[in-house]
This record gives structure tokens, C-alpha cells and sequence, in this order.
């Protein structure tokens, strides 16, 4: 092979193993930045993607995650679709990926509970107001459902609309 054969002669001529593995991870390097010398001239209206919106749009969502969404993230798919198998529910961090917001006037019981903090009990009181009272007319008038208190409201306001 023509590396040994090039490696036998440089050490027949003096220099030591060392000093040959330094100068080929130098050569490497020097390959490295001629490939993308080349690759930079030969496409200069290469277009590199900016994700500085997206990552302002995960932090802020970040933020809204609750215990049951953090068991989530450290899993493999594999577990989180068993789990979900067990649980019978969508995985909340699929709603905290996306920017869609949910429509308490028209939402049914599922869709609610994958806001956070919202789970069964709270999701049928939430429709058992909208069905006694009438549509929200405003988000602070989720406030008036029992159970929602200032806290879980200021979680979940950014994740719902009225329309």
C-alpha cells in the first residue's frame, strides 16, 4: 500500500514515528483546506442556513415544558412510543415543536391536553365551561375554569388562541 510504502521511506531517511504521524494529520489538514477552497470557488452563491429564528422559537417553547415533557426528551423514539402505548396520548413535546397554536373555542379534549400542565380532568372542565358559558371571548377567561390558576395560564397563553 502506497501509505506504508511512503511511511517506510520517510523513517529509512530519519524521521521518527511521531514526527510521520504529525506531518500526515498536517497533510490531512492541508486536504481538508484545499477541498474547501475549492468547493467555496467553484460554488460561491452557496447558500448557508440560518437557524437563529428556529432556535429563538425552541427556547421560548423551551420554557413551557413541564415534568412529563422532560421525561421525554433524554428518550429513544422506541420508549416514548411504548409509553405512549400505556398512556393512550400524544407525546407533549410534538405541540412544544411546532408553532400552531390551539383553538380553545373549537379544541376537543386531546387536543388540549397536549398543552402543558393540561391533563383528562382539566382538559373536560375546560369544555364543560366553554359548553356552559359560551366561546372565550378573551385567553385571561380561561382563568375562570377551575384549576387554571396564574401560573399554568402564563405556561400555556403562548400555545393557545381564540380562533
Amino acid at each position: 500500500m502506497l501509505y506504508h510504502k511512503i511511511k517506510q521511506k520517510l523513517l529509512d531517511f530519519g524521521i521518527t514515528k511521531r514526527e510521520f504521524n504529525l506531518l500526515f494529520i498536517l497533510l490531512l489538514i492541508f486536504i481538508l483546506g484545499l477541498s474547501i477552497k475549492v468547493f467555496k470557488k467553484n460554488y460561491p452563491d452557496y447558500q448557508y442556513s440560518d437557524y437563529t429564528e428556529v432556535d429563538s422559537l425552541f427556547s421560548l417553547h423551551l420554557n413551557n415544558f413541564d415534568s412529563t415533557d422532560r421525561y421525554f426528551l433524554n428518550k429513544p423514539d422506541s420508549v416514548i412510543v411504548k409509553e405512549l402505548d400505556k398512556r393512550n396520548k400524544l407525546p407533549r413535546k410534538s405541540l412544544v415543536l411546532s408553532n400552531a397554536k390551539i383553538n380553545i373555542n373549537n379544541a376537543t379534549s386531546q387536543e388540549l391536553q397536549r398543552l402543558p400542565g393540561v391533563g383528562p380532568k382539566l382538559a373536560d372542565l375546560i369544555i364543560s365551561y366553554r359548553n356552559k358559558v359560551g366561546c372565550f371571548k378573551s385567553l385571561e377567561e380561561l382563568k375562570n375554569v377551575k384549576g387554571i390558576g396564574e401560573k399554568k395560564f402564563e405556561k400555556i397563553k403562548n400555545l393557545i388562541s381564540l380562533e
